[in-house]
């Protein structure tokens, strides 16, 4: 995936990127942050703003992707089983961002009275944009703060950036830069807890936002928990 800003994030550097179990939400806000706080037109796909997940799909005949299906024979003609070549299609295939939008917990996720084109996740009733519009902690209301700060700051829009220890296996990090102002995005790709060493003196930085309740930030070090992203903002 590439994101705009000169940042580029690699399946190969971050494989595991998101966690559909224990830190579903924790993941699903870590990853918004990112994109929002990088300078380009974030665009919200569908379903993404509320944490829709992969297709639960159990058979090759779910599918509608004619790619994904076309795929599913050349792998098998070149020596995959059945099941093994299921498995790729279950992770890879376009279908996963393709199912309908599940707008509640009633059938077929509130989507349709009739029979959708293609099945609804059945984690519908688990996830689903009604249950999150009056929880604060929701990934929903999350976007919604993201949204809001691109609105209220400019330095979002229009500042510079620079990313910072690319070479870091589990840390996304970048700084943005506009006239008197600084804003420090930092990320945690993966479930273990991890201490980044930004390399600049943090005093006098806000927490804008983060997917936790409470930031461990120390002079130049930053403990971060699974999952945990953060925005952090001064004018210097």
């Amino acid at each position: 995936m590439q994101c705009s800003g000169a940042i580029t994030i690699s399946r190969a550097q971050f494989p595991d990127s998101g966690d559909e179990g224990k830190y579903w939400k924790e993941s699903a806000k870590m990853l918004a942050t990112i994109i929002h706080g990088l300078r380009g037109t974030p665009y919200i796909y569908q379903g993404e703003e509320i944490g829709m997940t992969n297709t639960d799909f159990t058979d090759i005949s779910q599918f509608r992707d004619v790619e994904s299906l076309n795929h599913y024979e050349i792998l098998q003609q070149k020596g995959l089983s059945k099941e093994d070549a299921f498995r790729i299609i279950q992770i890879h295939s376009r279908d996963n961002g393709r199912t309908p939008m599940q707008w509640n917990g009633e059938n077929h996720g509130g989507f349709t009275k009739g029979m959708p084109w293609i099945g609804v996740n059945e984690n519908y009733s688990k996830i689903n944009a009604q249950s999150q519009l009056h929880d604060e902690t929701s990934i929903f209301n999350y976007y919604k703060k993201l949204v809001a700060l691109r609105k209220e700051l400019d330095i979002i829009a229009y500042g510079d950036i620079r990313p910072l220890d690319v070479r870091h296996p589990s840390i996304i990090a970048y700084e943005r830069i506009y006239g008197e102002e600084k804003m420090l995005v930092v990320c945690n790709f993966y479930k273990t807890e991890v201490v980044w060493d930004s390399g600049m003196d943090l005093k006098g930085f806000e927490t804008l936002l983060g997917n936790y309740s409470e930031q461990k930030i120390e002079e130049s070090k930053i403990s971060l928990k699974p999952y945990e992203a953060m925005m952090l903002y001064r004018k210097r």
